[in-house]
């Protein structure tokens, strides 16, 4: 015979039933959370000098009640702040009309033309969830001589192989295009897709410049260029030609090289005179101690098999130290005085030493 302890089979088909309701509504209560503008452009609108955006909305709500809304706007790439009335208390409903846009969004920063990225973040209590919508963006100029291409922003100086994001920020119209270029003077190239105001690259190996093309929007068919921005890209150390060894004469003048010198890499020399190596500094007959060639000059007998090697450190990788290369200073050579030698008529002259 088999007991059923009916107390605890009605809990566990209570918790059960409990946990299949409470699933969809953790996940469909704070979804749907996608914003776009009324009228043709829905991610953007422009306004030069005038109100003509449109009210921002939800076009799929998120289903169930009881959810909150809270509206936040950044200027220029500024901090996320929250969008409230003139009482100061936030905007909490479910779209954002144009005159809040108007009144609380570009009145608060005086008209002031540039980029504004506006999103809701929608709250529910129970259960518990959260979810901040992607922006929509509010291009605004005073006139057409405040339109402006924006500045780029990120990292300038990154290791070989490494990723990475770059922003705009200020521009006064949607973006057209990103752009590429080996140096600031170009040629430039246009990059397919990329027009967000993010850009991202991915695992670069070579020093590179950017820049954006954006809409003027106070000028039909005219655009604006942002800043140019560059990244160097700074190679892992390594050594591809090692230094040589190498022979000269007395108070003669010779050098050590490993090749160009590497932006981004710290070059340190040094010397063994027949045991453990220690650093070079400038002066003497040394100079370059810290660069890609050391230079002797004016070398000394008390040099010959010295020992020269060189080591490479960076904040890309771990360091690497070249081969020794041997100096050899050849002593000068040293004339001595000849002497007069008197011989007799017939008689074999000797061989004369200098």
């Amino acid at each position: 015979m088999h007991f059923v302890n009916r107390s605890f089979a009605y809990s566990c088909i209570l918790f059960i039933g409990i946990l299949f309701v409470a699933i969809p509504k953790v996940f469909s209560q704070c979804n749907n959370n996608t914003l776009e503008y009324n009228g043709v452009d829905k991610v953007f609108n422009t306004a030069c000098g005038n109100n003509s955006y449109q009210t921002i909305t939800a076009p799929t709500g998120p289903s169930g009640s009881g959810q909150t809304y809270t509206w936040q706007a950044s200027f220029a790439g500024e901090p996320y702040a929250t969008i409230v009335n003139g009482s100061n208390i936030p905007i909490v409903s479910n779209d954002l009309s144009k005159s809040d846009q108007t009144n609380f969004v570009l009145t608060p920063h005086g008209h002031a033309s540039g980029d504004y990225r506006i999103r809701r973040i929608i709250t529910d209590a129970s259960p518990v969830c959260s979810n901040t919508s992607l922006p929509v963006f509010l291009y605004y100029a005073k006139n057409a001589a405040a339109t402006s291409g924006g500045t780029i922003s990120g990292t300038s100086t990154i290791c070989s192989g490494n990723s990475g994001t770059i922003t705009l920020a200020g521009h006064t119209g949607p973006i057209l295009k990103w752009e590429s270029a080996p140096t600031s003077a170009g040629p430039w190239t246009p990059i397919i897709g990329a027009d967000y105001y993010e850009f991202s690259y991915t695992n670069l190996t070579t020093s590179i410049c950017y820049r954006a093309t954006v809409d003027n929007i106070c000028v039909s068919g005219a655009t604006n260029y942002s800043n140019t921005f560059c990244i160097s890209v700074i190679p892992q150390p390594s050594i591809s030609a090692q230094p040589s060894n190498t022979s000269v004469c007395e108070n003669g003048n010779t050098s050590f090289t490993i090749g160009s010198p590497i932006a981004g890499w710290t070059y340190q020399w040094q010397v063994s005179t027949g045991g453990s190596y220690s650093d070079i500094s400038d002066g003497g007959v040394y100079s370059g101690a810290t660069e890609s060639t050391l230079n002797i000059t004016g070398a000394l007998l008390l040099l010959n098999n010295y020992n020269y090697r060189v080591t490479i450190s960076s904040t890309c990788g771990s360091p690497v130290t070249s081969n020794a290369a041997l100096l050899t200073v050849n002593p000068t050579a040293t004339l001595s005085d000849p002497t007069d030698l008197f011989v007799c008529k017939d008689e074999a002259v000797p061989a004369i030493a200098f």
